[in-house]
């Protein structure tokens, strides 16, 4: 029995962006780097919270997301914007603190 409940994300201009990034990933020139999201239940259309470009890249744990991240920030995302992420208020830093061993440093611009 497949459990997985499919989602769709809105509301994220240049989303293409940042599901389809890799390690060299250049962020500049994106519209809006703390856009923010809405996660909808495809079959329901229940909304199951909120979501930012940099908490997509940190989800996808991909190769060079941490690149990916820097280069999202030095662009003008703040790792610190709190939202509403399935059920609980957190941030992008938040969740790469708990889930993938860190927020990667940020160098200077």
């Amino acid at each position: 029995m497949n459990n997985h409940v499919k989602t769709t994300i809105s509301g994220i201009p240049d989303i293409d962006r940042f599901t389809n990034y890799h390690k060299n990933s250049n962020m500049s020139g994106i519209t809006d780097p703390n856009a923010i999201g809405t996660i909808t239940v495809d079959d329901t259309g229940e909304v199951k919270g909120n979501i930012t470009p940099l908490i997509m890249i940190i989800n996808s744990s991909g190769e060079g997301w941490e690149t990916a991240v820097e280069n999202l920030v030095q662009a003008g995302a703040d790792p610190d914007m709190m939202i509403n992420y399935n059920g609980k208020d957190t941030s992008a830093r938040e969740i790469a603190d708990q889930y993938r061993g860190g927020f990667p440093s940020i160098s200077a611009p």
